[in-house]
């Protein structure tokens, strides 16, 4: 019995499969939707609770993040210079940049109401008269940073809705003590949050006041708490159930912000609450029946069809197998139709590719049989198996003749022995694998001779083994022919081009005849035939220069070399031109000179616009060589035609040497490539004819780099050719350098408020596990933030003069020092080291490195512990005249160290500001036992005479 029989009585029927498979999805349907059904009404309550809370929560934080904007902005404004001297127009304008929004306005009020600035009114209507509206009991209640809702009262000289203000103080003018106040529309409060409905969020101030409502805000703004809402959001973030002031149950989820200790709550109706979990009940109870009752029935109709399907593809694909092309199947199953389709393409397919396989083969031998080229088929020793008819024709030949012979036996003539040879070469190496290909050369019967452009391909098995060979030959006696004489064509034109590019002529040495193109006759200004002998136009040459061409003339001849000389020209105007002439000698096979073969070239425009460079470069000259600043003059080929000694000094070339160079193509070692003065960046500024002003470094080797702006201006004759180019340059170094450091301190601006939040939240941990209760905490707590800005306040009002280092670590580590621990009452923190006064520069540099040591110290080094300790020594070294400080941070008694895995801000800042902007020695350690910093910075004179 066949296997294939055996399998179809060993299979159950498609619908006992799917009757099975109905059975076992309804049988838990009903155990699942009981389930589903208590579990979605318990998840439902609880989800809308916890919504309810966290979307209050969420909005609080929102609020947040938009209060603690706000104050930040205000005390960067309140830090402002131009508020300080007054400037309030100035401070206006960059206090509308820096908030960057249109419906925030910026107030300045006085101690008694007067606003100084306010940028919802004219300039014209400033200073305004005292308003109680803008007090500062109402800006700043209690000196807080935060206001509660501010209503502009009747009359109010600025109309409009309520506002809240977010408050720095500062001094205008420096003795004015002020309010810089940033106002903000109450209603946009809650802009942007995603609050839809039903959700509907309450925003009150201190006094349980009204802020703001994202439904019906106009009705609401400015109505005071019921006592029911006070009561339930007097404590930690939570939910509750209560009435609307229309009457409807609600639930609502309150808290509270960090900022202004406003209440937010965000409430949906009950009704709304409920109404989603009785829904899904209903609609999953229908569901499960439903299921139940479909899975059943389904699966005894679709069984049957689905059989029926499949065995009709089955009856399909036996008449396939048997050679036949029946129509595709029509079923309800559009898997078996698709089965069916696919089987009666691939039989159509089948069929076509039969028919269409025996029409290209008959094509192909037709094709082969009427090409000229001979193309055959070997065995891998050479025996033809087959091979086109149409170049047997040519020589006469039957195919049945020579199919079974070697290749190298039906050369026309027999072949010769090199041929026979050759090709013998030719079969080995493509048995082998390989592609050969050759020039072959045959006798004919005439006496001529075939030249064959043949090659031999392997034709390989299943295997990869060569199991025949393919030879293609082709005639290509006419392309050899016309090769030989294209090569000698070639040959004469390359004379000429080798000479130059312009007028050619020709002068036969033993008739004096010469031949010249149109071109040189048109740079003598005569007709050619003017010119026909060799002694015709040396007439044209001034008589000083004649002696000059004779005497070129027979040293290229005698010492076989290339004749070159320059002599000028009178044309019959009168007119003088200046011509460069170059040739090369022909000689015969005796070696005896023929011809002299050359062109002209009119180099008058470049004559005369070097002698014009030459006045303009004397010129030039005295201012050049006088100047602080670099510059340079190039002829129009790039050539240094000027370089006054500021460029020299650059580039650590004499002006002398510069001159006629154009730069790294010649000797002068590269100097100038890449940097001020490049030949690259001249020559494209030559080219383009049009003045550009660029930024270019000094590339001096062991010189510091300095930058420069160069303005690059060309030259132009009297045609508008360019005829050189005029380079001066300004030293701007100074300018970049200022421009890095700015960018580097806005960098570290960010940087540093990033780390303080994150120092901020270290203090308060730290002082947390000590505290014994909450004055305690509150106390130590204070004085600690209080230390960290005073380290911010020394940084900032010693910006230009000079701070002693002791004061700059005492400010940034006192937050740190946390008492003494141990048995012998081992200070955390110990500071050793001499009196040092530190530029601002050098000082701001190691205050920041100080900063980010300890931040990173707090954060994952020794004072992240309770039993850590950090020791900071320094000392001032001197060496060959120079003095230096020396100051070492070591960190033990930490978590254990590794090396970071990336290099953040704070690490590029150590290594690279410190160690590229004063040149300082810098080194970190990474050992497991703690960190250990080590800095060398060379201390200037005038830190010297400040200590």
């Amino acid at each position: 019995m066949s296997a294939t029989g055996s399998a179809t009585r060993h299979g159950r029927p498609l619908v006992w499969h799917l009757a099975v498979f109905g059975a076992a999805l309804t049988a838990p349907v009903f155990v699942f939707v009981a389930i589903l059904m208590w579990w979605v009404a318990q998840a439902e309550e609880a989800r809308f609770e916890r919504s309810a809370a966290s979307r209050a929560v969420e909005i609080a934080a929102a609020v947040d993040r938009e209060l603690a904007g706000l104050a930040a902005a205000a005390r960067a404004l309140a830090t402002d210079p131009a508020l300080a001297e007054g400037r309030l127009e100035v401070f206006a304008g960059r206090a509308m940049a820096a908030i960057g929004s249109a419906e925030a306005a910026v107030l300045v009020t006085t101690r008694e109401g007067e606003r100084l600035l306010d940028t919802r009114l004219p300039r014209s209507a400033l200073p305004a008269a005292p308003s109680e509206a803008y007090a500062w009991e109402r800006l700043s209640p209690g000196g807080a940073i935060v206001s509660d809702l501010i209503l502009a009262g009747p009359g109010a000289d600025v109309p409009g809705e309520p506002i809240v203000a977010v408050n720095a103080r500062a001094l205008v003018g420096d003795s004015v003590p002020a309010l810089v106040s940033i106002a903000l529309p109450a209603s946009a409060l809650l802009h942007g949050l995603g609050i839809r409905e039903p959700l509907v969020a309450v925003l009150f101030d201190r006094r349980a006041v009204v802020l703001t409502r994202s439904r019906d805000h106009p009705d609401y703004v400015g109505d005071r708490a019921p006592e029911i809402l006070l009561e339930r959001t007097a404590g930690l973030p939570g939910v509750f159930r209560a009435p609307t002031r229309d009457g409807v149950p609600s639930l609502f989820g309150h808290a509270r912000t960090r900022l202004g200790q406003w209440t937010v709550l965000a409430f949906v109706p009950e009704s709304v609450a409920s109404a989603s979990a009785r829904t899904m009940l209903g609609t999953l109870a229908a569901l499960g029946l439903t299921l139940a009752a479909l899975a059943g029935g389904l699966a005894a109709l679709f069984g049957r069809r689905a059989a029926a399907a499949i065995r009709r593809v089955r009856r399909m694909a036996r008449l396939v197998g048997q050679g036949e092309t029946p129509d595709p199947v029509v079923t309800s199953v559009r898997e078996a139709n698709e089965v069916g389709e696919a089987l009666a393409l691939a039989a159509r397919d089948l069929r076509d590719r039969s028919a269409d396989l025996a029409a290209s083969e008959r094509r192909l031998t037709e094709t082969l049989d009427n090409l000229i080229a001979l193309v055959a088929v070997l065995e891998p020793d050479g025996t033809l198996a087959d091979i086109n008819r149409g170049p047997l024709r040519t020589i006469g030949r039957a195919r049945q003749e020579v199919l079974g012979r070697k290749l190298w036996e039906i050369l026309p003539g027999g072949g010769e022995a090199p041929a026979r040879e050759a090709l013998r070469r030719l079969v080995r190496e493509a048995a082998a694998g390989g592609a050969p290909r050759t020039d072959l050369e045959a006798p004919l019967a005439d006496g001529s001779r075939l030249v064959l452009d043949v090659q031999i391909a392997p034709l390989r098995d299943a295997d990869g083994r060569v199991s025949r060979l393919v030879v293609s030959a082709l005639d290509v006696t006419e392309r050899e022919r016309a090769s030989a004489s294209l090569r000698e064509s070639e040959e004469r034109l390359r004379l000429a081009i080798e000479a130059g590019r312009l007028g050619s002529w020709d002068v036969a040495l033993d008739t004096g005849r010469c031949v010249v193109s149109e071109r040189t006759a048109e740079i003598f200004g005569v007709e050619p035939r003017a010119l026909a002998l060799h002694a015709d136009w040396l007439q044209f040459v001034l008589p000083e220069d004649r002696a000059k061409i004779q005497e070129a003339l027979a040293v290229a001849i005698a010492e076989d070399r290339p004749y070159r000389t320059e002599f000028r020209v009178v044309r019959p105007s009168g007119e003088t031109r200046f011509v460069a002439s170059s040739a090369v000698i022909k000689r015969d096979a005796r070696g005896r000179a023929e011809h002299v073969i050359g062109v002209h070239l009119d180099v008058t425009d470049e004559r005369r616009a070097e002698e014009e460079l030459r006045r303009a470069v004397d010129l030039l000259r005295v201012i050049g060589e006088t100047a602080p600043d670099p510059i340079w003059v190039r002829d129009a080929k790039g050539r240094f035609a000027f370089a006054n000694p500021a460029l020299a000094k650059i580039v650590g070339t004499p002006p002398e040497r510069l001159v006629g160079w154009t730069g790294p193509d010649d000797d002068a070692d590269g100097q100038t490539e890449g940097g001020i003065a490049g030949f690259a960046a001249d020559m494209a500024v030559i080219r383009a004819g049009e003045g550009r002003t660029v930024e270019e470094e000094s590339a001096a080797p062991g010189s510091t780099r300095r930058i420069y702006l160069v303005s690059k201006t060309p030259m132009h004759d009297e045609r508008g050719r360019v005829s050189g180019l005029v380079c001066v340059a300004s030293d701007i170094s100074e300018h970049k350098r200022a421009e890095e450091r700015q960018a580097l301190m806005v960098r570290e601006l960010h940087h540093r408020v990033k780390n303080s939040l994150a120092t901020v939240q270290a203090i308060a941990n730290a002082t947390a596990r000590t505290a014994t209760d909450i004055a305690a905490f509150r106390e130590a707590f204070n004085a600690r933030i209080v230390s960290l800005a005073r380290t911010h306040t020394l940084l900032t009002e010693n910006a230009w003069g000079v701070i002693p280092l002791r004061d700059l670590l005492v400010a940034e580590l006192a937050p740190y020092e946390g008492g003494p621990i141990g048995a012998e009452g081992t200070p955390r923190v110990v500071m050793r080291g001499p009196d040092v006064a530190l530029p601002s520069d050098v000082a701001l540099s190691i205050g920041m490195a100080a900063h980010e040591l300890a931040t990173n110290a707090v954060k994952y080094g020794s004072l992240s512990v309770p039993t850590g300790t950090l020791r900071v020594s320094w000392d001032v070294e001197t060496s060959g005249g120079r003095r230096s400080l020396r100051l070492s941070w070591v960190e033990r008694g930490g978590p254990p160290v590794a090396p970071p895995t990336r290099q953040g801000f704070g690490t590029r800042l150590l290594r690279h500001m410190l160690g590229g902007q004063f040149s300082s020695d810098v080194d970190m350690r990474f050992d497991r036992e703690g960190l250990t910093f080590t800095l060398g910075v060379p201390l200037v004179e005038r830190a010297a005479a400040a200590e």
